[in-house]
């Protein structure tokens, strides 16, 4: 079953953590609430689980809507995360053993901790002889909070993120949009 659990720090990573840990079964699905999962995702996904070799795994992401430029930069986004092994946090699966020994995400980073997670989890795989899978059959993510990504300081804290090696993720005030940003 689905379980809601609350998280009174308002920072990503510590509310994926919460998530992490109250949960009961041996496998986590951490799904964003503006998400859609189909079926065939979840049949996928279950195939990977019963194989026995896979850690976790992730799955392309594609906006409902949105401005043009925003629902094509996310082929990028898909086309790294699946030569590096990343998922995005809108839907990430792990063994919840692996979860625990690492620790969760890392609380330090106010964006991006998904993709840090996975650089660990890809780790621990290895270590471990399984893998990190990518789905075919994409998630659905609302394109109402990509009209704000845009901007001209968005795009600027990207460019400091980038040239900080994520250092720049670590400061709040650089992650205005996962955060200060109402969606309508």
């Amino acid at each position: 079953g689905v379980r809601v659990v609350f998280e009174p720090f308002n920072q990503i990573a510590a509310s994926r953590n919460a998530a992490g840990r109250a949960a009961k079964g041996e496998w986590l699905v951490f799904v964003d609430a503006d998400t859609r999962v189909s079926p065939e995702l979840f049949r996928e996904m279950m195939r990977e689980i019963v194989s026995g070799d896979c850690i976790g795994g992730g799955t392309p992401v594609k906006f409902d809507s949105g401005p043009w430029l925003a629902r094509q930069t996310v082929h990028g986004w898909n086309t790294l995360a699946k030569l590096m092994g990343w998922a995005a946090g809108s839907f990430l699966f792990c063994r919840a053993d692996a979860f625990r020994e690492l620790g969760g995400f890392d609380t330090e980073l106010f964006a991006a901790e998904e993709v840090e997670y996975c650089v660990r989890l890809n780790r621990l795989a290895k270590r471990l002889a399984k893998r990190m899978v990518m789905l075919r059959a994409p998630v659905i993510s609302s394109g109402r909070k990509v009209r704000a990504l845009f901007t001209a300081n968005n795009l600027m804290h990207g460019i400091e993120a980038i040239f900080t090696a994520g250092g720049a993720l670590k400061d709040r005030a650089n992650c205005k949009y996962w955060y200060d940003n109402p969606v309508r």
